[in-house]
């Protein structure tokens, strides 16, 4: 059979269940995974062995609160600058943070990065995952504003890619802008407090991570 997809990860091919039992589908409640039967019965079909490596999500989040800038970070203009990752959302590779940076086992992952970025005009900038432990760029991407002024400008782009180490590495994710003030992890905008009872949050910059092998 081809590949079922659960959740976050991709699971490995599984082999057709034994006679009698004809398709494999995921129940959308619980996300496990069960042969049906010709009869339309069905059994749960066990998948740990098949699960891959494991996903984890790192992120700055926000209260949307009455306080737009409280998760401000100012940028410091030609030059790179680590970005804020302050939460672990989920994790089941072994990976640990700590000091804005995501400490990742050896392997081969797949990634997905964003940042949200306010600029004071028409600037730009580039932004890049970075082995702090080698000191070297696994990736580095140009970002552009948009035109306008009073910090109109943003750039939130999700970039995403493959890289491997063969080692306990420390990751970043790093912002160097170009010719103007800049600020990362801000928002002009918000919901009154009044409006938020139950402390609803959203993400300003996130890390994923799928651990292939």
């Amino acid at each position: 059979m081809g590949e079922i997809i659960v959740k976050e990860g991709t699971l490995a091919s599984v082999a057709t269940p034994s006679s009698g039992y004809t398709t494999l589908t995921v129940d959308s409640a619980s996300g496990k995974v069960y042969a049906v039967r010709n009869d339309g019965g069905r059994v749960e079909v066990d998948l740990s062995a098949q699960i891959g490596q494991g996903y984890a999500h790192y992120a700055t989040t926000k209260t949307l609160d009455s306080v737009a800038t409280s998760a401000q970070q100012s940028l410091t203009d030609e030059t790179w600058n680590t970005i804020n990752l302050t939460a672990e959302i989920e994790d089941s590779i072994g990976c640990t943070i700590s000091s804005n940076q995501v400490t990742v086992p050896a392997g081969t992952y797949m990634f997905e990065y964003w940042t949200l970025v306010t600029d004071n005009a028409n600037n730009g900038g580039f932004s890049a995952l970075y082995d702090a432990t080698a000191s070297s760029f696994l990736v580095i991407y140009p970002e552009f504003a948009s035109t306008g002024s009073s910090y109109q400008g943003s750039m939130a782009m999700p970039r995403r890619g493959q890289f491997t180490v063969g080692s306990s590495t420390d990751l970043e994710i790093r912002f160097h802008p170009t010719h103007g003030v800049m600020f990362a992890n801000q928002l002009f905008s918000f919901l009154p407090a009044a409006s938020n009872p139950l402390a609803l949050s959203m993400y300003l910059s996130e890390l994923k991570l799928w651990k292939v092998t």
